[in-house]
């Protein structure tokens, strides 16, 4: 039997319509396989909750480890309604910046650490704050240019802080704040007063230089926490996608908490001939392509001395087709040796 054009017309708006209400579900309803699609919502316990963490919220994790846990008791899911604002605080951070408002992203998770809480905000300025009032203790401004138009937004998601366990407490930069900045700086401030700790690289700052030339000067940012693993400060950086296959390489810089001297730097993509990486790429693909960046968090396991890297997708992002392989180590969690 043929179908009359209206009524096919008819049939496929019919599915359109259960296809926008119900999404992918329409393909199994259609076929009568439901009972796969009921979802109660709460998640089970996926581990045990590990030792000696959720005693506070030092690291942009919640913990070294990232395990975003607290073992606080006092807010429970009987009481949360009964909460009322104690205080608040306005960073007042687009005062003189209003014309780039709509470049920026406010991500950033405050930390605990000493008597403060510490917080940056889009423009890279560095807040303390008193946790019980909300009173500002002091304020850092690392004065970055607002016309470098940055791929991924003016951001700043979070600081690192470290405590130099052989110095007197009330020293000068024996406690130090770290952060990465949008014209990829890394910083150190003294967690106490919020100056340059002037021993640490140049006036308190080291420049990580892309190993490329940059199209444009936003090309090329750092937007997430430092981590730092005993004495050692890392930090990766944001690279913009999908502009160019020879893009800058996604480095990730390791440096001495305490001088800014360089330590260390590895390279997600293996240049070099005789890393056991670089049969993951085909022919001489590795010698093209960039990325592979560390954009997002690094997590720490300071027993061992371990940093974990997430590490990103090798240019160009979307199309492979260039680079052929598993491209290690790319796309991937890196486990790292920290010293």
């Amino acid at each position: 039997m043929k179908l009359k054009p209206a009524y096919l017309v008819t049939l496929v708006l019919m599915a359109l319509l259960a296809f926008s209400i119900l999404g992918g579900s329409a393909i199994w309803f259609m076929l009568g396989i439901t009972d796969d699609l009921n979802i109660d919502g709460r998640a089970g316990t996926v581990r045990p909750v590990p030792d000696n963490i959720g005693n506070g919220w030092s690291v942009y994790g919640g913990d070294a480890g990232g395990n975003r846990y607290s073992s606080l008791t006092d807010i429970t899911p009987l009481n949360v309604q009964q909460l009322e604002v104690t205080w608040q605080y306005r960073t007042g951070t687009f005062a003189g910046r209003e014309a780039v408002q709509h470049r920026t992203a406010f991500q950033a998770t405050p930390i605990l650490a000493g008597d403060s809480l510490l917080l940056c905000t889009p423009f890279n300025e560095v807040i303390a704050l008193d946790p019980g009032t909300g009173e500002e203790q002091w304020r850092f401004d690392a004065k970055v240019d607002t016309t470098r138009k940055p791929a991924n937004s003016f951001v700043c998601r979070g600081l690192a802080y470290w405590q130099d366990q052989n110095d007197a407490p009330d020293a000068v930069c024996a406690a130090r704040v770290f952060m990465g900045t949008v014209d990829s700086r890394l910083i150190a401030l003294d967690a106490a007063s919020g100056q340059p700790c002037l021993d640490f690289g140049e006036g308190g700052a080291v420049q990580i230089e892309p190993d490329i030339s940059l199209r444009w000067p936003g090309e090329f940012q750092i937007t997430s926490a430092p981590a730092i693993v005993g004495d050692t400060v890392i930090t990766g950086t944001s690279i913009s996608d999908n502009l160019r296959s020879d893009a800058p390489l996604g480095t990730v810089h390791a440096f001495n908490v305490r001088t800014g001297e360089a330590l260390w730097h590895f390279n997600p993509v293996p240049r070099d001939l005789n890393d056991p990486a670089r049969p993951s790429w085909a022919g001489d693909s590795a010698d093209r392509a960039g990325h592979a960046n560390v954009w997002s968090t690094i997590s720490v396991d300071q027993q061992r001395g371990l940093v974990f890297l997430p590490t990103s997708s090798a240019s160009p992002d979307f199309y492979g087709g260039a680079r052929a392989g598993d491209n290690h180590y790319a796309n991937s969690v890196v486990a790292l040796n920290g010293n």
